[in-house]
């Protein structure tokens, strides 16, 4: 059966969309420069972020909904090649069974915290005398509808944006955060009156914000491969590189770590496609390359902080201890924000030590996990820790499944910040960084439907640009396959 008419001229969808991928690199870029994240005088202590993310989110919504209502079952062949203006669908209309899963349980995994909000008390401890001071429950819920919203926003702009034009707005969010990451850090360093020594950002502190540079470093490793912007793909990536050296951060050189892992390991015994082109890279590229990174390591202070002590290991341990009760706590957690009401520090409402170290009724610990895994298995018990598991799964899959180089690279770059989720609090916090991964893991996903897609129906300009190809009967064209 032929596809319904578009309701609306597909021109000035298209269009419309490429306005809304233009409006969240400008909310990335505002976010740089302006803290989102802090309290909005005169509501409640709600954050800027919440403020602002219902709008960006009900436009995403409308052209999602009018994008679906003129589509069929899935992309279209037109004269051979794909609909540039087609975004990935599977039946009914909707996006497919991965991104489904992927989104389904990512919603699943904040309902039931948002649910065990209303199950348990919420209460600090304040002062040498410990005042019990009972938190308000809306300090401990917006930062969850926060956390819905990063995770829609990053599931509305990819899903909106044509897969013709996905790689050329990951592309320009990867440039853009090159010099906003200046910007912001210089404003930071301003707005404190003295030079700040370790790389950040409004968007992000030197411990969260090497999330952000590795994923636009990935970004833009993946264009470099695809044949996208080369050079400056190659340049882009060099600056990141730096910036990530230069927060000083221990667990950014974990991830890092694990991200080059990942691509050996899944491109070791590919083609040598890209083993060519990163042999042909400018000379100058390499040589600043390696200056910058040799500067940037020398004069930050990563190499004295790799031998300092840490406050994880001692609040992650109360934590684990509180769970030592009942069958029922263990399985449903103690609750969302009962060791951990971060929020009601953040927001004001109650001041927080110099030492970030708080008093509560589980214990001495830290005013937050500093831990996606374990806010999730103390606070959500063993079933958030499967909803978790099984919202991961799809982007881990990916991984093993694999596909073109670029995809790889993507992949690789979204599942190494997994390793990074251990050592601070995504996802349930650092909002705009969060927004980020999504985003991506996202994007991911749904170029990984597209390359099956493309593989099932022979359309090898989907395919990365380094595969061996054979000829197949498909109008003359070349398939790409892989060995």
């Amino acid at each position: 059966m032929a596809p319904p008419d578009h309701p609306v001229e597909p021109g000035v969808l298209h269009r419309a969309a490429g306005w809304y991928g233009t409006a969240f690199l400008v909310l990335v870029c505002l976010m740089s420069v302006v803290n989102l994240e802090g309290p909005l005088p005169g509501t409640a202590y709600a954050q800027g972020f919440t403020a602002v993310m219902p709008f960006f989110l009900l436009t995403g919504v409308v052209l999602l909904v009018l994008r679906l209502r003129g589509r069929g079952s899935g992309p279209r062949i037109t004269h051979g090649a794909l609909d540039p203006e087609d975004i990935s669908l599977g039946p009914l209309g909707l996006p497919p069974l991965v991104v489904r899963w992927f989104l389904l349980f990512g919603l699943a995994l904040f309902g039931w915290a948002i649910t065990t909000t209303f199950f348990h008390r919420h209460e600090i401890w304040v002062g040498p005398q410990r005042v019990v001071r009972e938190v308000p429950e809306w300090l401990v819920r917006v930062p969850l509808l926060n956390g819905v919203m990063a995770m829609l926003a990053g599931f509305l702009v990819m899903a909106v944006t044509s897969r013709s034009q996905r790689t050329p707005l990951l592309w320009r969010l990867s440039a853009l955060m090159v010099p906003m990451t200046i910007i912001g850090w210089a404003r930071v360093s301003i707005t404190q009156g003295r030079p700040v020594i370790r790389l950040w950002t409004q968007l992000g502190n030197a411990a969260v914000y090497p999330i952000v540079v590795l994923l636009c470093m990935t970004i833009a490793m993946a264009c470099a491969v695809r044949r996208y912007r080369t050079r400056m793909s190659q340049w882009i990536a060099v600056f990141h590189l730096i910036f990530l050296f230069l927060t000083a951060s221990r667990g950014g050189l974990v991830v890092l770590a694990v991200l080059v892992l990942l691509l050996v390991v899944r491109l070791a015994r590919r083609h040598t496609g890209a083993g060519e082109r990163l042999r042909r890279l400018p000379p100058s590229v390499l040589v600043v390359g390696f200056l910058g990174v040799l500067a940037a390591t020398a004069v930050s202070p990563i190499l004295g902080r790799l031998d300092q002590k840490s406050g994880r290991l001692m609040s992650w341990r109360a934590g684990i201890a509180a769970l030592e009760g009942d069958w029922a706590t263990t399985l449903f957690g103690l609750g969302s924000g009962t060791i951990w009401p971060w929020f009601a520090y953040e927001s004001g409402w109650q001041g927080l030590p110099g030492s970030r170290r708080v008093w509560g009724p589980f214990g001495y610990v830290l005013y937050h996990a500093h831990s996606l895994y374990v806010t999730v298995l103390v606070e959500l018990g063993i079933l958030g820790t499967l909803l978790l598991v099984a919202m991961l799964w799809p982007l881990v899959a990916q991984w093993f499944r694999g596909g073109s180089t670029p995809l790889v690279v993507l992949v690789s770059g979204v599942c190494a910040c997994l390793v990074g989720f251990t050592f601070d609090l995504y996802l349930f916090k650092n909002f705009g960084v969060s927004m980020l991964w999504w985003t991506l893991a996202f994007g991911a996903l749904m170029i990984g439907s597209d390359e099956s897609w493309a593989r099932r129906h022979a359309v090898p300009d989907m395919l990365g640009p380094d595969a061996p190809v054979r000829e197949t009967g498909f109008r003359g064209s070349e398939e790409r396959q892989r060995t």
